[in-house]
């Protein structure tokens, strides 16, 4: 069984101090001797269960971090589904391309955007460290209230199916175990 966040778990001025001061710590202030391998754009990932937070912590996060250089980009997680105009227009003409991807002005501002992750370490931290393994993925865990490098070396959960995935490299005979409740 899978605990959802409290409301109350999430105290987004200690989470806005705690990030920021690892910005700081982590990526520099942006001065002249900085690398050129520091990413001018953050984007902000979250577990579900602070879905209803998330706007606020968006604008006050970008808030404190503008004067550091970061661009914060977020991209809400949606609480319903309703088909929209042109999933309904591409269903009746498939043909037609999605006109949200032709738009030739909109550049990305960060080929490599670092990765900010509110919440505990869990599937999802996993599932972002493994598909965005080139980015620097940190992440902020409400119940210690810290913010720290989230690495595929340092992840529990990444760490317990690596050593599966070895275990099973080293097995003689492997077999699959199929079972329905259907039958």
């Amino acid at each position: 069984m899978h605990n959802v966040p409290l409301a109350s778990d999430l105290h987004i001025a200690a989470c806005i101090a705690s990030v920021t001061e690892f910005i700081q710590e982590h990526f520099g202030t942006g001065g002249d001797n900085e690398t050129s391998k520091r990413p001018d754009t953050i984007l902000l990932k979250h577990d579900v269960g602070y879905n209803h937070l998330a706007e606020n912590l968006h604008h006050e996060l970008e808030a404190a971090v503008s004067g550091l250089g970061f661009k914060i980009l977020y991209q809400r997680i949606p609480t319903k589904t309703a088909q929209s105009a042109f999933s309904q227009n591409l269903l009746s003409n498939p043909q037609q391309p999605d006109p949200s991807t032709e738009d030739s002005t909109s550049t990305p501002t960060s080929i490599n955007p670092a990765l900010l992750y509110i919440g505990g370490e869990s599937l999802t931290l996993t599932n972002i460290l493994m598909t965005h393994g080139l980015s620097d993925v940190f992440s902020y865990d409400p119940s210690t209230h810290v913010t720290g490098l989230a690495s595929s070396r340092s992840n529990r959960l990444l760490m317990k199916r690596y050593a599966a995935v070895q275990h099973a490299r080293d097995a003689d005979v492997f077999g699959i175990l199929v079972g329905t409740l259907g039958v």
